[in-house]
């Protein structure tokens, strides 16, 4: 098959495209059609397994182009391609690791043409099967969620600059974890003054695993002092103190200096966790971080989600009924949704 130069098709399920032997003169480009799996998920061919196919072939030399239902699970440089011009795969959907980013700047650095087309649509896996989140376009990249701190050492993200600013231009979301643990990546050089132009929404929540033992390191400066220029976006921030340790602050790594930073702010969700075990049980009605907030801008919305456990949860539902709160310019009750808005001004 000389003459054949662009292929769609579906990726077998086994033995890999050994059709490709057979194009003596080189596809120029190769499409993957979607495929579903018998329990109705997408399938995806990660990109190792179609290298491994292109291997020993003249497309190999010849592909410009690699597109369809492609993953990009792993970065093996003894495989990589080079000179491709238009690339399409998903990528996971939350990016939190030190060394996937180097893996995708080493992809993009070593794989692509200059000025190749690229999109990266979002992956999550739910029970270990995948699930497309985003899809992208030419014209509109596929945000992923970013986490910060990293994790991973500052020197695994060396060089990887670019791809940085390439991942926090079209990022819609991210999570702050304050009381960093040893293993994240923070003093590295390529973190200082990024822009997440587009991340109307922040999460914060404890780092995982953290226990009372652990010592508690504030988020670093390069968030805490540039947060109108990290965050320019931001409206809307989500607070969990549901995973931390018993009698452990949010606001105390941190988070304090973010929030008053965040003029934006208009939205809150604020989560607890509460257990009736008595007649007697002291409910966090009001969001702790209120008093951190900027004085300057307009109305704040706090949305206070509770997950109760333990008997008789029925009884704060009597105390959301007759709502209110001293000392805020202004304090109400929406009934069938439990949020308070809030006024900003001096009194608070």
């Amino acid at each position: 098959m000389p003459a054949l130069a662009h292929l769609s098709v579906e990726w077998p399920a086994h033995g890999g495209l050994t059709m490709l032997k057979g194009v003596t003169g080189g596809l120029r480009s190769l499409h993957l059609l979607n495929q579903v799996s018998a329990d109705g998920h997408p399938v995806y061919t990660p990109l190792t397994e179609i290298v491994q196919s292109l291997s020993g072939t003249p497309s190999h030399s010849s592909i410009k182009s690699l597109t369809g239902a492609i993953s990009l699970a792993k970065y093996v440089k003894a495989l990589s391609l080079s000179g491709l011009e238009c690339v399409e795969v998903v990528i996971p959907g939350t990016l939190c690791k030190a060394n996937h980013i180097q893996a995708l700047h080493n992809f993009r650095s070593t794989w692509l043409a200059k000025g190749a087309k690229e999109l990266y649509h979002t992956l999550a896996v739910d029970n270990g099967r995948p699930r497309l989140v985003r899809r992208a376009t030419r014209e509109c990249p596929a945000p992923s969620n970013i986490h910060l701190p990293l994790i991973g050492r500052p020197e695994d993200l060396a060089g990887a600059r670019e791809t940085l600013q390439f991942l926090t231009t079209s990022a819609k979301y991210v999570s702050l974890s304050p009381y960093l643990l040893d293993k994240h990546a923070t003093g590295a050089n390529e973190l200082y003054g990024l822009s997440f132009k587009q991340a109307a929404d922040l999460f914060v929540r404890f780092p995982e695993g953290m226990t009372r033992r652990d010592a508690r390191h504030p988020l670093p400066e390069w968030v805490t002092e540039s947060v109108p220029s990290m965050f320019p976006a931001a409206t809307a921030l989500q607070v969990d103190n549901e995973s931390g340790p018993a009698g452990v602050s949010l606001y105390g790594g941190g988070l304090d200096k973010v929030i008053r930073q965040l003029p934006r702010l208009s939205h809150v969700i604020h989560t607890v966790r509460v257990t009736f075990t008595s007649r007697n049980v002291l409910v966090p009605l009001v969001w702790a971080g209120l008093k951190h907030c900027a004085v300057e801008g307009g109305p704040l919305d706090v949305f206070v989600s509770m997950n109760m456990t333990g008997r008789r949860p029925e009884m704060l539902m009597e105390f959301l009924r007759g709502l209110g709160f001293p000392g805020s310019a202004m304090v109400r009750s929406v009934p069938g949704n439990n949020t308070m808005v809030f006024q900003r001004g001096a009194s608070m």
